[in-house]
């Protein structure tokens, strides 16, 4: 009788362990499930851009900026066109020379879920395809969170 009670036990305490890791550990896994949103498919890229340019980035600004979840990095890129596979703006053309702003992430809080910005940020002297969407404040803004490709 002691060794069917001492299993039950044992059956019982690993129950009970199997509820506590899955219901005590939430955030783990919206973390890891939830915390970023797939690329964006070449198709959707295409379809959601007001622009497509490709040029080089001439310089980078950035600036470390608290949230209330952690901290991001707002970027401002310079990029001078080269050439422009879509564009709903007559003043965009080679030569000129655009402001592009993203965000990158620097840290979140344990647990946090949501949209991760820019995978990755743009580097000085690349050569780059951007998808751009305009804002209504007329500034150019990475579409995200893969809205520009490395050129080679």
């Amino acid at each position: 009788m002691m060794a069917k009670q001492g299993l039950g036990m044992v059956q019982g305490f690993g129950m009970v362990m199997a509820i506590v890791v899955v219901m005590g550990s939430p955030g783990m896994m919206v973390q890891s499930a939830g915390a970023a949103i797939p690329p964006l498919s070449d198709q959707k890229l295409r379809e959601y851009s007001t622009h497509i340019v490709i040029g080089q980035v001439m310089a980078i600004r950035s600036k470390e900026v608290a949230v209330p979840y952690g901290k991001n990095y707002d970027h401002a890129a310079k990029v001078k066109i080269a050439t422009l596979e879509k564009s709903q703006s007559m003043q965009l053309k080679a030569g000129k020379v655009i402001e592009v702003y993203y965000t990158t992430i620097k840290e979140r809080e344990s647990g946090w879920a949501g949209p991760q910005r820019q995978s990755r940020s743009l580097k000085r002297g690349e050569k780059v395809k951007l998808f751009l969407s305009q804002g209504q404040d007329g500034k150019f803004y990475l579409l995200e969170p893969n809205g520009w490709e490395p050129i080679e």
